[in-house]
């Protein structure tokens, strides 16, 4: 009840106007009513009195009761008129506060954006001081108006000093054609760049740079350079690098054809020499071979001295036939003749023909030939000849550079890849360490001097390491000087 009569108070306050026209028209028709009921004493005498038809009062009582109608019209039309204001208050009063609170967001991305744009200021210029680059701002008249830390650095000139100095000034006289181009491209295309130019700095020097020109509108161009006259130095140095390497290669090519014409001349030489060599070899074999014959044949027709100098004799006759057999064995390696006649064999026999046929030299050299053989070895598939030639070759080395009352040992072992070991050991003179990795190449000798002591071709181990590594053996040696040398060859089995 109490909120019906604040809001009828409300209603009343607000639209007092409206009820008091409203009311005015009623209370006239009222009051007109009641005076003219008294004045015509009673309700029948107000019915003809009203009715008159004079036109004066029809006219006046037309007004009369038209009154409330109008004042209730009007009163309406006040009221509307005093809602509208209303509302058209309440909606300026919001669109007052949409404009405030408008205005604040306005103000607050305002701030926002000044601190942005002064960040991106701050980051631009910490980039244009730390760049090691020159960037350059001028204007349309050419009239450098910025001027970084690395254009500082590059072209000597401190920001005051080029302040409102033309920009192609900065340029030797041959390139401002070129320059004026550039600007040109610029200005018409918003973008240029210069791969290379030249810049004078303010000591005179003229260095090789590379220009990008951004054009900025109105407000002039942007230039971006960069020294570039290290790396031309460095292009020059890699340019004359690169001609002497391909005059290098020329001349290497050329070498390449005189060292391949001389190899051929060399390979015609080694074979006629190769062939000199078999020829020789078998003309001298063929007489040394009769005299042996004739020598055994007096030695058994004689007694004494004699006989012990024809031994003498057929022992060297034997040593120089030797020698042919590895000149033969030389000539056909070079001409690619030597084929490898492979049976499958016992090591053991084959060390113990060797052996019997050199116990006799040893004997004159007092050395003592030991043979200690592993049992039950596998067969080998061997050229037993050429094995024989290997043999030969090691077990004479070891007697010859042994010394009186010395041994020779000769051992075979297996081993667990499918291969036997033969070595030949002996307690002589020994090698020196760095002569070693030599002994196996053809002709070398440990004493090459006139005068040696020890006589030899020098053929005998490099033969040996051929023939081995035909039959995909492999051979080496171990030695030291004043305790004796051990040679060591492996041999596939069967």
């Amino acid at each position: 009840m109490l909120r019906f009569i604040k809001e009828l108070t409300e209603t009343i306050k607000t639209y007092r106007l409206s009820i008091a026209i409203g009311l005015s028209g009623w209370f006239l028709l009222i009051f007109y009513l009641a005076y003219e009921y008294k004045a015509m004493a009673g309700f029948r005498g107000l019915i003809v009195h009203l009715v008159r038809t004079d036109p004066l009062f029809l006219v006046f009582h037309i007004m009369i009761f038209l009154a409330p109608a109008l004042s209730t019209a009007f009163a309406y039309l006040v009221s509307k008129k005093v809602e509208l204001e209303a509302e058209l208050r309440k909606h300026t009063e919001e669109l007052v506060k949409i404009v405030e609170d408008r205005t604040k967001e306005l103000r607050h991305y305002s701030e926002h954006l000044k601190e942005l744009v002064d960040e991106r200021t701050a980051e631009l210029r910490a980039i244009l001081l730390a760049s090691m680059d020159a960037v350059i701002n001028f204007n349309s008249r050419g009239e450098i108006l910025m001027w970084s830390r690395g254009a500082v650095d590059i072209l000597g000139y401190s920001e005051a000093e080029i302040a409102g100095e033309l920009f192609e000034h900065l340029f030797p006289p041959e390139v401002r054609e070129e320059l004026k181009e550039l600007i040109k491209k610029a200005r018409i295309e918003g973008f240029a760049r210069q791969s290379e130019l030249k810049m004078r700095r303010k000591d005179g020097d003229v260095i090789d740079v590379e220009m990008t020109l951004t054009s900025l509108g109105r407000q002039g161009f942007t230039a971006i350079v960069r020294d570039i006259t290290q790396r031309k130095r460095y292009e020059e140095m890699l340019k004359q690098s690169r001609d002497a390497y391909f005059n290098m290669l020329q001349d290497l090519e050329k070498a390449h054809e005189e060292l391949k014409f001389a190899y051929d001349e060399l390979r015609e030489i080694d074979r006629i020499k190769t062939d000199i060599i078999s020829n020789v070899s078998h003309e001298l074999k063929t007489p040394l071979t009769v005299a042996r014959g004739f020598m055994e044949l007096a030695m058994g027709e004689v007694n004494g001295s004699i006989k012990e100098y024809l031994k003498f004799a057929a022992e060297a006759l034997e040593r120089q036939n030797h020698i042919i057999d590895d000149l033969v064995k030389v000539a056909e390696i070079h001409r690619g003749e030597v084929s490898l006649n492979l049976e499958v064999t016992d090591i053991e026999s084959i060390i113990r023909e060797v052996v019997e046929r050199k116990e006799e030299m040893a004997s004159r050299h007092g050395v003592m030939i030991h043979v200690e053989l592993e049992n039950r070895l596998s067969p080998v598939k061997v050229d037993v000849m050429g094995i024989k030639h290997v043999l030969n070759n090691l077990i004479d080395n070891a007697i010859k550079f042994n010394r009186t009352g010395g041994e020779v040992r000769i051992k075979t072992s297996a081993l667990s890849a499918g291969f036997i070991v033969v070595c030949v050991e002996d307690t002589g003179i020994g090698i020196e360490k760095h002569h070693l990795e030599k002994i196996f190449e053809p002709l070398f000798q440990v004493d090459s001097s006139t005068t040696r002591r020890y006589p030899g071709t020098g053929m005998g181990l490099a033969l040996a390491k051929r023939m081995v590594e035909l039959h995909g053996g492999t051979i080496w040696a171990e030695s030291e000087p004043g305790k004796g040398s051990k040679f060591c060859f492996t041999l596939p089995v069967e």
